[in-house]
């Protein structure tokens, strides 16, 4: 039960990092640029640490990707990179979209892969 709650805090944290970054990228702010910034940094980065708790120790049965969340992170700090207006976000962003995409075709972690690992070590 404890757990439904946290994971409804850790979607509602990214539905509104995504609102107001969507905001910050379309420069359609208001004339309240430092709150949507400040907003997008801490219930984004709270998103991201509250989704890898519960994909890391609570979703247990689930397979966990030490790979995905590193490019996430990286994408994130891309991000906030471009938002602080300094050089080279462009970079930042390209690495961190590569890794993720890398952790779609190769997980270290994953439980098959060790089981083949045995497998081959029996042999």
């Amino acid at each position: 039960m404890r757990f439904n709650y946290l994971k409804g805090i850790t979607n509602i944290s990214l539905a509104i990092a995504f609102a107001t970054g969507a905001m910050l990228l379309l420069n359609q702010v208001y004339g309240m640029r430092e709150l949507i910034k400040y907003s997008f940094l801490v219930f984004g980065l709270l998103g991201i640490v509250l989704n890898y708790y519960t994909a890391k120790y609570v979703e247990k049965d689930k397979e966990f990707n030490l790979i995905f969340w590193i490019g996430i992170f990286i994408t994130y700090l891309a991000i906030v990179v471009k938002i602080l207006l300094l050089p080279y976000y462009q970079f930042i962003i390209i690495i961190g979209a590569a890794i993720t995409g890398f952790s779609y075709f190769f997980n270290p972690f994953s439980k098959d892969n060790e089981e083949e690992k045995d497998k081959l070590l029996d042999q």
